[in-house]
């Protein structure tokens, strides 16, 4: 099974998406493969050009990525160990992109 953009563009739809999948699990085994929610890859294209020309107007749409990311973990997993823990791994990943 594959997701990826509008399918796991936010909160809900990743909901149901694991309730999708959680059903095949039940009726045997499947392999998952998510990509990136909705407009991700777009947004980290333009970043790339933006940066490669020294466009420091990149620093934006990594900032909205983040925040959209946070947004997501907080509806999915609220305030939670987990949630910090995935916040923090978001934004190391970010913070390697410059």
């Amino acid at each position: 099974m594959k997701f990826g953009g509008s399918s796991v563009r936010d909160a809900e739809r990743i909901k149901e998406v694991c309730a999708i999948t959680l059903s095949a699990a039940q009726a045997g085994k499947v392999a998952i493969v998510s990509s990136a929610m909705k407009g991700v890859t777009d947004t980290l294209r333009a970043a790339a050009n933006e940066a490669e020309q020294g466009d420091t107007g990149y620093t934006n749409r990594l900032s909205h990525l983040k925040q959209l990311h946070n947004e997501t973990v907080d509806s999915l997993l609220g305030e939670s160990d987990q949630a910090e823990a995935t916040a923090q791994s978001i934004s190391g990943l970010l913070e390697e992109l410059p």
